[in-house]
């Protein structure tokens, strides 16, 4: 399959397409690495009295509001992937939304997609998910790998599948195939997942939405999903996109995430759509 990103005006663009970024926890080390662009609405994040503040914020500082679709690695006894991006698609053909550089990423650090023993899923979106099957056939692009999610997301998005952004039908086709072969583990609330690795059940913008904290040696980082998009929203937890499944649920995490990014030993908060994907802390 093509990348759709070889042709795109932002595909060597550091600050989204092509960010990678190492952050060390620790004695842990975990590669940011961005699989393509969100060029950003100007009403995306905000409030009703600003509704456009995360895009004039970014636009004021980049130029342009713009970008990236972030996947994280972890590597140990197990190489886990915490969400994949969407793939080399152009999402509506728009431009806006273009995904595709995530194997060659992993391919940078050394990775074939059957070396990964572990997929996390923050939840199922479209851009988080969108590796996980081959465009064309629907055939896992990570066949070793267990797949971790949040029951309440596999219930919205795949059991009930009547959610307002539904999976892709290529993604359900994988996630189906691994769910047959019995590689989907459904999380239930906040759970180990290796040593300096955790779930953190963070229902809001979706219903099974999972933060993921990487600790060690008294050190944090939260990979946060998209509980927060854009780093405005740590000093603004009221700004909110439109998509959030539970607004006031997604609040209350960011609120929580804001509060947790000023304690002693967090080396930051770092949501996949961040600038550079630089992790933040206040």
């Amino acid at each position: 399959m093509p990348n759709p990103l070889a042709s795109h005006r932002l595909g060597n663009d550091p600050l989204s397409a092509t960010a990678r970024r190492e952050v060390a926890v620790g004695r842990l080390t975990v590669a940011a690495v961005s699989d393509g662009v969100l060029v950003m609405s100007p009403a995306m994040v905000g409030s009703p009295e600003y509704p456009t503040g995360a895009h004039d914020e970014l636009a004021a500082r980049y130029g342009e509001a713009r970008l990236p679709l972030g996947c994280f690695v972890l590597r140990g006894e197990q190489t886990i992937l915490i969400d994949a991006g969407i793939g080399p698609v152009d999402h509506a053909g728009r431009g806006t939304l273009v995904g595709g550089n995530l194997l060659g990423q992993l391919a940078a650090l050394g990775i074939a997609p059957a070396d990964i023993d572990v997929v996390a899923l923050s939840h199922l979106h479209g851009d988080h998910v969108g590796t996980l099957g081959d465009v064309q056939t629907g055939q896992p692009v990570f066949p070793s790998a267990s797949i971790l999610v949040g029951r309440d997301d596999w219930t919205y998005f795949v059991e009930q599948d009547q959610a307002q952004m539904p999976l892709p039908r290529y993604v359900r086709q994988a996630l189906f195939e691994h769910d047959r072969r019995g590689q989907v583990r459904l999380l239930d609330g906040d759970v180990d997942i290796v040593p300096g690795l955790r779930r953190i059940a963070t229902p809001g913008h979706t219903p099974g939405h999972s933060v993921y904290l990487v600790a060690d040696e008294g050190q944090r980082l939260y990979l946060a999903g998209d509980a927060v998009h854009t780093p405005q929203q740590l000093a603004h937890p009221d700004w909110a996109v439109p998509f959030d499944v539970n607004p006031a649920e997604a609040r209350e995490v960011r609120e929580w995430l804001a509060a947790e990014a000023v304690r002693a030993g967090c080396v930051g908060v770092l949501g996949c759509h961040f600038p550079h994907l630089l992790p933040v802390s206040i």
